[in-house]
């Protein structure tokens, strides 16, 4: 299958930027997964136009993100060039996902109640997704320490 075939090329392109000997040691958590299969699910059971739709909370979300944490204006180390690429705060690309949706609600092609149902979806599982992350905690130590050095 040519797709597959293209796609893998995209995921080897990716270990090599990305310095990754042997992806097999990466696993999902069961939140990413989870959300993965409400994606994939959407994508082989519905109108390709819905799979746009259940990707809109995403690519709204991100930018917003980006823009929370200076994506383009601050140094995130090794992280920087993912973080620009990823949470690009300028991204509208929610725009041209959210023209196609209404393009085919009005023509009849989207009902309101199953884009409710796939959008809410995704919505969740952004949130689940974000709060399957363990929150850091400053230790009291750490707390006193950036105490101290507001101070100076």
């Amino acid at each position: 299958n040519f797709k597959a075939e293209s796609w893998k090329g995209v995921g080897a392109k990716s270990c090599d930027t990305w310095h990754i000997k042997n992806a097999d040691g990466i696993k999902l958590g069961d939140a990413a997964s989870k959300y993965i299969t409400h994606i994939r699910a959407v994508a082989e059971n519905e109108m390709p136009v819905y799979t746009l739709l259940a990707l809109i909370p995403c690519a709204k979300l991100w930018p917003w993100i980006g823009k929370q944490i200076g994506s383009g204006t601050e140094d995130f180390g090794v992280y920087t060039t993912w973080v620009e690429e990823s949470l690009d705060p300028e991204s509208l690309d929610y725009l041209e996902y959210e023209d196609h949706v209404e393009w085919a609600y009005q023509a009849g092609v989207v009902t309101a109640d199953k884009a409710l149902e796939i959008f809410t979806a995704s919505i969740q599982n952004e949130v689940e997704f974000f709060n399957s992350v363990a929150r850091c905690q400053p230790t009291k130590s750490r707390s006193n320490s950036a105490n101290q050095r507001n101070e100076l």
